[in-house]
């Protein structure tokens, strides 16, 4: 009886072991998987600003190229403008002058 009782307390100590290593193995997995699912969503926050901000820097590059292009159209018609209200007083300049002579 006692041959069968060390038996039985060597196996209880065993299986002890056995389940002790299991749950330090899952505890260990659980917090490694905690600290991997945590830099996972740090990286897609700081890819999601970083995205933000070039979304923000494409539009304020539009929007300074659009105000360009209008500075630029501006200039034209003021240009064209100027040239057919000289080319006006010109030809009437030149009726008049048809006109007294």
């Amino acid at each position: 009886k006692k041959v069968n009782k060390k038996r039985k307390e060597r196996d209880r100590h065993k299986a002890a072991k056995v389940i002790q290593k299991a749950y330090r193995t899952h505890r260990f997995l659980m917090k490694f998987n905690k600290k991997a699912h945590e830099r996972k969503l740090r990286w897609m926050k700081e890819a999601e600003e970083q995205a933000k901000r070039e979304a923000e820097y494409e539009r304020q590059r539009k929007e300074l190229e659009l105000k360009e292009m209008n500075a630029a159209a501006t200039k034209i018609q003021v240009v064209f403008r100027g040239r057919r209200a000289r080319l006006k007083l010109e030809k009437r300049k030149n009726e008049l002058a048809v006109l007294e002579a």
